[in-house]
């Protein structure tokens, strides 16, 4: 074969040749600007939130030929007691596949059991988890907390079974709000979730805790959602946001990420600069970053992934 006649250093390049077309194809390390970017495929920083903004793109589902070996249960898992029947939890589980988050119940039933799709997140409660061990905000039973791009539920109903919260959630696809109602009810939880939109959706001071998670990046109108966000929280709330940031030589200059990974549903990378500024401005405090993670694929766009805390001031 030809590849058979190449010498060493030039079998070497096609090695690399062939690594390197391989990462490109999984978005590895490929450089990307918004400015060049007209519709391409193009490498996005961060993880795919397609159910986030209504993005209805599913994965091929992945179902094992036999039945799922005992895992241990993942520390930052949704853990749920249910008095369902395992039979009738699966069956109910299966109408939603693909499964995009570990979820186990006390029957021994996991999403881990039944199609799942890449990526699949191990952890779906260890952001609110980060958010609730750094919010100073005491008891909180009984209180309300507002859940911006609910997806699947599991932090409203993880702030409902952790720390006995009335939970609303809101999202754009309705598939989302179907899943999330039916886990509460698999689980016995008094929750609400309901179609909603990021930016415009306020219930006025009726919220102690709002979560903004994976969803701000998403929206064309971002500091308009972040104004919702304040007006929704009483007075002394807190908010939680995790996003994607840009930061550039230009501490006020911000990334208009549109088609990224040909994705319709990305917009804005705020600056941390400009986001800070601006929640202050309308009249946050206390605003700290909490986590800031740089996956590979966004060390050369300056993009970063964070979680920020900020409190409505009080009366």
């Amino acid at each position: 074969m030809a590849e058979q006649n190449i010498d060493k250093p030039g079998r070497q390049r096609a090695i690399a040749a062939r690594k390197a077309a391989r990462e490109a194809a999984q978005g590895v390390g490929v450089k990307s600007k918004a400015k060049n970017v007209k519709g391409k495929n193009s490498n996005k920083p961060g993880q795919p939130a397609a159910n986030k903004a209504g993005n209805n793109q599913v994965n091929p589902v992945t179902r094992a030929k036999k039945p799922a070996p005992k895992i241990q249960r993942d520390k930052f898992a949704l853990k749920l007691n249910t008095s369902r029947p395992k039979a009738h939890l699966l069956e109910q589980l299966r109408k939603y596949e693909p499964w995009g988050h570990r979820i186990d119940f006390s029957n021994g039933v996991s999403t881990m059991d039944v199609g799942h799709r890449t990526p699949f997140s191990e952890n779906p409660t260890q952001k609110a988890h980060l958010a609730f061990s750094n919010i100073p905000t005491g008891d909180l039973r009984g209180k309300r907390i507002l859940d911006i791009g609910c997806n699947s539920g599991y932090s409203s109903i993880y702030a409902a079974t952790q720390f006995g919260m009335r939970p609303t959630g809101i999202d754009v696809n309705p598939r989302h709000i179907e899943v999330s109602t039916m886990l509460s009810n698999m689980a016995d939880i008094k929750a609400e979730f309901k179609l909603g939109d990021a930016e415009t959706y306020v219930e006025s001071e009726q919220f102690d805790v709002v979560f903004h998670f994976g969803t701000l990046y998403h929206l064309p109108n971002p500091l308009l959602s972040l104004a919702s966000t304040y007006e929704n929280l009483v007075p002394g709330g807190w908010v939680a946001v995790e996003t994607q940031i840009y930061e550039g030589a230009d501490k006020n200059q911000c990334y208009f990420m549109h088609m990224h990974n040909n994705d319709h549903t990305n917009f804005w990378a705020l600056s941390r600069h400009v986001m800070q500024n601006y929640m202050e401005f309308i009249g946050f405090q206390n605003f700290k970053e909490i986590l800031r993670v740089t996956p590979k694929a966004m060390e050369v766009d300056g993009m970063h992934r964070t979680i920020s805390i900020a409190q409505k001031a009080p009366n």
